[in-house]
């Protein structure tokens, strides 16, 4: 449940960062949204 509510917040942030159009944050939250399935399948796994 924990990874879900972090992919939900990380996915919320995600869409503010992207209305405000700072670049810099969003290519640092897509980094991390590219690392979360990873890092789920670790702790599901």
């Amino acid at each position: 449940m924990l990874p879900f509510i972090v992919n939900l917040g990380i996915a919320i942030l995600g869409l503010i960062s992207s209305n405000i159009q700072m670049a810099s944050i969003n290519s640092t939250l897509n980094q991390m949204l590219l690392a979360l399935p990873i890092t789920i399948v670790i702790f599901n796994g």
